[in-house]
């Protein structure tokens, strides 16, 4: 007599999310009461975080952001950013140089990877 075995396997099903991290800035010259750099991130197309050099702070958009991350991670944020607007300032003043501009005459903004010249 032959015996016959029956495994039944329980297949378990993932299904992956995706997940779209974006981070936009914006250096601009020339334009009055307006920082010269913007920093947002972006998750799923949600601001999740926000940075000016007017308030040279990294702040959180969002209450999960604020209460999953600690002061060093807003910290080292913000000087990351204040290099960074160092670094765009210096972009802009050679990009108005080879555009034969100055800061009276024009403003620049400039928004990564798009350069507008006004």
């Amino acid at each position: 007599m032959r015996t016959i075995v029956f495994l039944l396997l329980r297949v378990h099903l993932i299904y992956a999310v995706t997940h779209t991290l974006q981070y936009y800035f914006t250096a601009t010259t020339g334009i009055s009461n307006f920082p010269r750099l913007v920093d947002v991130g972006m998750l799923n197309g949600e601001p999740i975080s926000m940075y000016d050099s007017t308030s040279q702070k990294k702040v959180p958009k969002q209450k999960w952001m604020a209460e999953n991350l600690d002061y060093e991670y807003w910290n080292s944020g913000n000087e990351m950013r204040k290099a960074r607007d160092q670094v765009f300032f210096s972009s802009i003043q050679v990009l108005m140089g080879r555009f034969n501009q100055t800061a009276e005459k024009k403003k620049l903004i400039v928004m990564r990877p798009l350069i507008i010249l006004l």
